[in-house]
């Protein structure tokens, strides 16, 4: 009964008011009868309008309006007025009360206005203007408390509308009311959207979150980013009005454009998530369309400005609303696997796009209700929750059948793994090898066996690092460490890579053999090196020994050559003595390179190691030069009885005596003034006696050569033409034993890896030939390698400080190529038995040049390399024929 009482007097009332304002020419309203304390008043009739008129009140009292109108219709075109673009407002308002009980509201004016109550300007959101140029646009709610005892209020208002597409009108309708209510609403309106607001971005952040730990799924990310827009939307455009709390005076344009995105990027990031869910009942075709369209408008509304790309909202808008309407659909008729899900997400979608269908009819001032968008996402995301809580739900419950399951199988697993554990254990603890995993750092990992601590002698705790524990020195040291990180880069196939370790170390008088194993991740990539320790002092005591009688086999083979060989080297060492004593230290580190060459072709490892040690020495004496020929007296005292030779040549001696004993009688035959006849046959004749087949001055060369090739893990084969060609010893061997360091060079830099040769022979091939011609000896050592790199002989040579940039860029191709015969150039990046002193071509050429020779270069990259020696042939022809 009270409330039809209610309507009632509010019938009464609305009809006396419309008789009040028909008894007058201008625009009044009677509020003498409404009942302020149950609700406010708000402005919906018609205001006197003047259109295409800028009026203060002042102007405004003796004129009749022309026209009446709302505040919050949308004015179309028509024939009287066209386009309204801007004009003023008049309302005249009876109170029942004085004014300084009341509070009038203004909503936001598009697009600039002034305000007038009672002929005192009380708000100039931005600059209105009779054009665009003039116009400065601006939105700004007022609230302004009334003031005084009067009752009659006279309101203008001047409005522009020339940035915004809906000409002239108001966001919502203008409201009095007492002060208390009009408060008290409009902080609940905030306090709803603040509340609204958090909720709908504490949501973005969880699903981002959700997305940063499980990058495999995009439906995370594509309703955080629906809910963010939407928060930002609803900051932008609220009943709350929150971004005024944000901003004392945000930018028009800015504020529409953040406003328009917020209804784009929603889209397009909700069909996708709608879409991601349940593919199998929606169409990609309306997704892409969506897409597309979303992607289209948003550049246009980043692009255009407001009056222009605002007018593309409405077909935007009903394009959504349909799109919408066919998920709805979609999802209400779900396939049966995902028809739990589809119907949650079809029933809070559902009312989701009602609210964005009441505020779009608000927005365009078609309807007059409030802003519902935002509570319908929070509707809609409580009702996702509802779906997520059930899904995990049901994944704790599979969670916890299958923790039962795994509970029942772990407790017969353990003791299987315990009997097994128990069983291996034993078998580690006293197996004679030694099992241990090193990482990147080399740093050991828990796990090694015990007999790794036996076979090293020294207690092991997990992070000591492998080349402390088996004690490398400072050279030792980097080489290993470059090893290994080249297996862990896997940048070479397993097999190269690991041969680079050293698989012997020799320790405390022991040798122990160190064979590495890759152990890989599930992703594939190297995660540690499993290294097999074993001793195997014995067997390298026996590889020695069959070493040896392989050298003395070869010496057997060919003892004049090994006899050559000791004198020379003997007199080598000579050589040497005498450049300590002079101070040459090049030249003394030349000759011994070439002695550690020379050893190692023989096989005489004691003194090539020996002679290696000795080169790393910072300063040698003459107590490692009488050590090195202690070292060859000793081994040929060792098996005189077998080799037959003297023990004691020291280079006056062996194949040398008769050559000196030649030169005697050739002095005797002068002195006795033999006949010239006799002297020339007697020169002849030694010349003839002289004279060998240079094979037999390569000795044991090529066969140390391919020895190292494949501990290099090369595949090459050697050829030798002209080996019959016959030379003189006395002045070719210091020739012919620094050849040995151009074959090691060309294994060791030349030729690749038998997998990097494509499309080539993966079996490398040398040549070494030798022939007489135009009054020379040439030798040509020819490889079908990969040629000298230029780019990296100037590195390494500027580097160095062997030749400036400048220099270097001035040479001819032959002569940066002869840049590798330079003292201390050396490509190799670290030094070992093989190479990297930078010495062993420089004593070659040294070698040629002492007899007048010279060395030509030419290489074709990726084809291989030819060095040719060219020496002054003084042996006549008649000899060679006579002999031959």
């Amino acid at each position: 009964m009270l409330r039809l009482l209610n309507l009632l007097f509010s019938v009464i009332v609305a009809l006396l008011m419309e008789v009040a304002r028909a008894g007058t020419p201008f625009a009044q309203t009677d509020l003498r009868l409404f009942p302020f304390g149950t609700s406010n008043y708000e402005f919906t009739e018609d205001w006197d309008f003047y259109p295409a008129e800028l009026l203060t009140p002042a102007e405004i009292q003796a004129r009749e309006p022309p026209r009446k109108l709302s505040l919050i219709a949308i004015i179309p075109k028509d024939h009287k007025f066209g386009e309204l673009r801007h004009g003023t407002f008049r309302m005249q308002v009876r109170l029942p009360e004085p004014a300084w009980r009341y509070t009038i509201f203004f909503p936001e004016l598009r697009s600039a206005s002034r305000i007038w109550i009672n002929g005192e300007q009380i708000s100039n959101p931005g600059r209105v203007g009779t054009s665009i140029a003039d116009e400065k646009p601006a939105l700004r709610p007022v609230t302004h408390v009334l003031q005084g005892e009067a009752r009659e209020l006279d309101i203008v208002i001047q409005i522009s509308g020339y940035s915004n597409y809906q000409f002239l009108s108001s966001s919502t309708a203008i409201t009095i009311g007492y002060t208390s209510q009009i408060t008290m609403k409009h902080a609940a309106a905030k306090i709803r959207d603040a509340f609204v607001v958090g909720a709908i971005f504490i949501m973005a952040f969880y699903h981002f979150s959700l997305f940063a730990l499980r990058r495999e799924r995009i439906d995370p990310f594509l309703f955080g980013m629906f809910c963010l827009w939407i928060g930002i939307r609803t900051i932008c455009r609220s009943e709350g009005l929150l971004l005024y709390e944000i901003f004392d005076q945000p930018d028009f344009h800015w504020q529409y454009r953040f406003e328009y995105w917020g209804i784009s990027v929603p889209s397009l990031t909700c069909c996708n998530f709608i879409y991601v869910l349940f593919h199998r009942s929606i169409s990609r075709r309306v997704v892409n369309f969506v897409i597309v369209a979303s992607l289209i408008y948003t550049v246009i509304v980043g692009v255009l400005p407001l009056y222009q790309h605002g007018v593309l909202l409405i077909p935007f808008e009903i394009c959504i609303l349909l799109v919408s309407s066919y998920l709805v659909k979609c999802l209400a008729c779900a396939k049966p696997e995902q028809r739990d899900g589809a119907i949650l997400i079809a029933f809070g979608f559902g009312i989701f796009i009602l609210t964005i269908g009441n505020d779009i009819l608000k927005n365009h001032n078609l309807m007059r209700t409030t802003t519902l968008s935002h509570m319908g996402l929070f509707l809609f995301i409580l009702f996702q929750a509802i779906l997520i809580s059930k899904r995990f739900s049901r994944a704790f419950h599979r969670i916890k059948d299958a923790e039962f399951e795994i509970r029942r199988l772990n407790d017969d697993l353990e003791k299987k793994v315990k009997d097994r554990t128990q069983t291996i254990r034993i078998i580690l603890d006293n197996v004679k090898a030694g099992f241990l995993l090193v990482g990147p750092d080399l740093a050991v990992r828990e796990g090694f066996t015990k007999s790794c601590q036996d076979l090293i002698g020294r207690p092991i705790t997990v992070g000591q690092k492998l080349h402390d524990l088996l004690e490398f020195n400072d050279r030792e040291r980097p080489h290993f460490q470059m090893a290994v990180s080249q297996v862990f880069s896997g940048l070479l196939p397993d097999e190269v890579s690991l041969s680079q370790i050293h698989s012997r170390i020799t320790l405390d008088q022991r040798v122990l053999s160190l064979q590495g194993s890759i152990v890989r991740d599930e992703d594939a990539s190297v995660h540690a090196i499993l290294f097999t320790i074993t001793e195997v002092t014995e067997l390298v005591k026996a590889e020695r020994d069959a070493r040896i009688n392989q050298t003395l086999l070869s010496i057997l083979q060919d003892k004049f050559a090994f006899q050559t060989f000791i004198t020379d080297s003997m007199r080598e060492l000579k050589l040497a003595s005498e450049a300590l004593k002079q101070g040459d230290e090049n030249r003394l580190r030349m000759v011994l390179h070439t002695l550690k060459g020379n050893f190692a072709t023989y096989g005489l490892d004691d003194v090539a190691r020996y002679i290696h040690t000795t080169e790393d020495l910072e300063n040698i004496g003459p107590a490692e030069l009488e050590e090195i020929a202690s070292r060859i007296h000793q081994f040929m005292s060792s098996y005189q009885d077998l080799i037959g030779l003297d023990p004691s040549m020291d280079g006056s001696q062996g194949v040398l005596v008769p050559f000196q004993a030649f030169h005697n009688m050739h002095k005797i035959l002068e002195i006795m003034r033999a006949p010239s006849e006799i002297q020339r046959v007697f020169d002849v004749w030694v010349q003839e006696v002289k004279l060998v087949p240079i094979r037999s001055l390569f000795g044991a060369m090529l066969t140390h050569t391919s020895r190292l090739a494949a501990r290099l893990g090369k595949e090459v084969d050697i050829h030798v033409n002209g080996g019959d060609v016959l030379v003189n010893p006395e002045k070719l061997t210091s020739v012919i034993s620094n050849l040995s360091h151009m074959l090691r060079n060309a294994i060791d830099h030349g030729i690749e890896f038998p997998e990097k040769r494509a499309p080539k022979n993966p079996r490398a091939r040398i040549e070494l030939a030798i022939r007489r011609h135009a009054g020379e000896l040439l030798v040509t050592i020819q490889d079908d390698g990969a040629g000298l790199d230029l780019d990296r002989i100037r590195d390494v040579a500027i580097e160095k400080n062997l030749v400036t940039p400048e220099a270097f860029d001035s040479l001819s191709e032959q002569q940066k190529a002869h840049l590798i015969f330079l003292p201390g150039f050396s490509t190799a990046e670290s030094v070992s038995e093989v190479s990297g002193r930078g010495v062993g071509m420089a004593s070659l050429l040294d070698a040629v040049k002492q007899l007048g020779g010279h060395i030509e270069v030419e290489s074709r990259k990726g084809h291989g390399c030819e060095f040719r020696v060219r020496i002054p042939d003084e042996i006549s022809d008649r000899v060679i024929n006579k002999v031959a």
